[in-house]
């Protein structure tokens, strides 16, 4: 793994140095060279772009050598394109200069939005979107606002804690407590939606053949197996293809006015550098 990573690194290095160096057949004077590959030279200060910052002297030299190795590869690989002429090196140069260009703009920009872009996003400004694209939500599993136990068979007071499972205003607390105590699985926030079939996962009711009908006319009920006792209490449900509810989607739609207000930023100044420049006759167009 160690490898990999390394062979990354140093690719990301190579990338971004001049590996497509002009021939010459004469070094040059003001340093000596490392390498030399058909008419090209590697000097010290193509390594400059490494760096060495935390790594002890021997995965330093490591990763230089690498890199020398690479550089010289890459350099037989260029002479031999040259030699068979079948490539556009000019093309070539081109791309390269339009990735530079996209590579720079990015930095730009995420220099821009890491500076001046408002990352709060209101609850107001949520629902809101929320509700002016209601269309694009749709269920795709019935969901339930409930109460889910599981009770051993031997479970002391049982009895009692149906009685409270079952009451119009439910005593969470007690019911929190006694589960703490007894239950092997439990679930007891009634105001959070949550897929049906990871409620009944596992348990007598997983395989319910009509979970429409049965959502629908089910409030209170229990089954069990030959351990267990399983009870479920339903407060509200959704049915699939039916409006989803606005909790299963909050991190998306933030997620979304976030990038429309990066959008923006990022439009609006560089419209404004652009008029400037046009303005202070930076930018001219020839006939």
């Amino acid at each position: 793994m160690r490898r990999v990573v390394l062979f990354v690194f140093i690719a990301s290095i190579i990338s971004a140095c001049s590996f497509f160096k002009k021939k010459s057949s004469i070094a040059d004077d003001s340093e000596d060279p490392i390498a030399k590959a058909y008419d090209a030279y590697l000097y010290p200060s193509d390594l400059t772009v490494l760096n060495f910052k935390g790594l002890s002297e021997e995965d330093s030299v490591n990763i230089a050598q690498k890199f020398i190795l690479e550089w010289a590869r890459h350099q037989v690989i260029v002479e031999k394109a040259e030699q068979e002429g079948k490539i556009d090196f000019e093309t070539i140069e081109l791309k390269a200069e339009e990735l530079k260009y996209q590579l720079i703009q990015h930095e730009f920009e995420k220099n821009l939005v890491y500076g001046n872009l408002d990352t709060l996003i209101s609850n107001e400004e949520i629902a809101a979107y929320y509700t002016a694209h209601k269309a694009d939500y749709e269920l795709k599993q019935n969901v339930v606002k409930c109460l889910f136990v599981k009770l051993s068979l031997k479970s002391p007071n049982e009895s009692k804690f149906l009685a409270e499972f079952s009451k119009s205003k439910v005593d969470l607390r007690y019911l929190k407590s006694y589960c703490d105590e007894n239950a092997d699985v439990y679930s007891l926030n009634d105001s959070i939606w949550v897929l049906f079939d990871d409620v009944i996962f596992g348990s007598p009711f997983d395989g319910i053949s009509d979970q429409i009908d049965f959502i629908q006319n089910t409030r209170v009920t229990s089954r069990k197996d030959k351990e267990s006792q399983y009870y479920l209490r339903i407060f509200d449900y959704r049915i699939k293809n039916s409006e989803s509810p606005l909790q299963f989607h909050r991190k998306e739609i933030a997620n979304i006015i976030y990038n429309q207000r990066k959008i923006a930023l990022i439009k609006n100044v560089e419209e404004k550098l652009y008029n400037d420049a046009l303005n202070e006759q930076e930018i001219e167009f020839y006939k």
